[in-house]
């Protein structure tokens, strides 16, 4: 009988396998590659879950794009691989979880019932504009997709850390990945820095607030001398690059991180002031000579980086006040937006001021506050304040809760650069930009598990 079940499986193998190699080979080259790191991503998700993630970190910013539907000449919805990833760990979660009862699928933390009002929020009101008319059906369930899949890295990481060892493994993870961005950075060093497989520079400048603060508060608490020096090295290499994006928004959440890390911090405050004062005097200096004025020709020579480097962040500034455009003369770009906000917010969400036009159901806006009222109305938006509220109150807590110094390198490096993000979402929609929202959720779990791993007494 057993041999008969053998042959039938077999069999079955067989014809499966002919089937996807006669599909493959009829597919573009980039499909079975896809396919074979899909197929090897749930073998290693079966084998150790905590591995595939770290693929998934990865991934996050190392992924191209897939263009799936365009909607029009300006928008298309894309999958990114890493999306593709998630869904394949997420579904070897849900049948790990549905096998073993013990484990739950999505564990209690103070902050989920904050998400699941903004999920529900979204999701509602987006209803409402597709019945209404006024949001696309295909469209906004792609985008409602992608805002859910953050809470789903969230969720996921929190309930898959359950000692030391797997926040080691996450971080080193992490740390390979930022690693690999710098040294694609520094090939496109004198050009303007982007993403690999991207071209916004706004979304790797808030990665790289991510990727300052974090180092820069391991460097600080961190008990080994050898990730010190690491992080350190990760701060001083990040910075060319940081000021290379070229992104105003970036600049501008980099100042309030900064300062969020010197009055978090309990014990490194001078040295977190002087590092400060050090570099507003370097900035001082630069503003009122001519250094880095020179001709973009002649700047591809060590002696002659940092005049350039700094040319470009004082040009970038100037820049934005050398316009004709109101008060302040912004220049075009700038006043676009301002113009684009004033319509939004005078002309479109006076309209549906209560629950918003649903998401997607505006055109596109460099603003997340402004979008996010504008899309969910005043519940909406009251609902997504008071989530990102709660996730600064806890943070806060959890940095006064831990007593080692590794967990609070990473959480005071958190908490800064979540100050910063802040800002940035002032002129960009931060909140809903990939690259820089996965590693942030990810890194949210992280810190939101340590005080769990402090009380269960397996902090080493």
């Amino acid at each position: 009988m057993k041999t008969k079940i053998n042959y039938i499986f077999l069999l079955l193998f067989l014809l499966v396998s002919m089937y996807l190699g006669k599909f493959i080979a009829a597919e573009p080259l980039g499909f079975p590659l896809y396919f074979l790191v899909g197929l090897f991503v749930v073998i290693v998700s079966l084998i150790d879950i905590r591995v595939a993630l770290g693929f998934l970190i990865m991934s996050m910013l190392l992924s191209p794009e897939i263009t799936l539907a365009p909607f029009n000449p300006q928008r298309s919805v894309v999958v990114r691989f890493d999306d593709l990833i998630l869904i394949l760990i997420f579904f070897v979660w849900i049948t790990k979880t549905a096998i073993n009862k013990k484990l739950p699928l999505i564990r209690t933390t103070p902050i989920n019932k904050y998400i699941y009002f903004y999920v529900g929020a979204c999701f509602l009101f987006t209803i409402k504009g597709i019945f209404m008319g006024d949001v696309a059906f295909k469209r906004a369930v792609f985008y409602l997709l992608k805002y859910t899949e953050y809470f789903i890295i969230f969720w996921m990481t929190y309930n898959i850390i359950e000692k030391k060892k797997d926040i080691k493994i996450l971080m080193t993870f992490a740390t390979v990945t930022a690693i690999a961005v710098i040294i694609y950075g520094y090939t496109r060093i004198y050009t303007r820095v982007t993403a690999p497989f991207d071209t916004e520079p706004g979304s790797i400048g808030g990665y790289f607030i991510l990727v300052l603060a974090v180092s820069l508060g391991t460097f600080l608490y961190h008990p080994s001398k050898a990730i010190k020096y690491l992080s350190l090295f990760i701060f001083l290499a990040v910075m060319p690059l940081f000021i290379k994006t070229q992104s105003r928004a970036s600049y501008l959440a980099f100042f309030p991180m900064y300062f969020a890390m010197i009055y978090f911090t309990e014990k490194y405050k001078k040295t977190l002031i002087i590092i400060g004062l050090s570099l507003i005097l370097f900035l001082l200096l630069i503003f009122n000579t001519d250094i880095g004025m020179r001709d973009e020709g002649l700047r591809r020579t060590p002696l002659t980086f940092v005049n350039n480097l700094m040319g470009i962040f004082k040009k970038r500034v100037k820049y934005t006040f050398s316009g004709t455009y109101g008060r302040y003369k912004l220049e075009s770009s700038s006043a676009a937006r301002i113009k684009s906000w004033k319509h939004r917010l005078f002309k479109l969400w006076p309209q549906k001021p209560i629950t918003g036009w649903g998401i997607t159901g505006i055109k596109f806006i460099d603003s997340q506050y402004i979008r996010t009222l504008v899309e969910l109305g005043v519940i909406g938006m009251a609902v997504f304040m008071l989530m990102l509220y709660k996730i600064y109150t806890e943070l806060k807590s959890v940095f006064r809760q831990i007593k080692f110094d590794w967990g609070k390198g990473i959480v005071i490096g958190l908490m800064s650069a979540y100050i910063g993000f802040l800002l940035h979402a002032v002129p960009t929609n931060t909140f809903i930009i990939v690259r820089i929202m996965e590693p942030f959720w990810l890194l949210l779990a992280v810190a939101m598990a340590l005080p769990k791993l402090e009380e269960q007494n397996k902090i080493g």
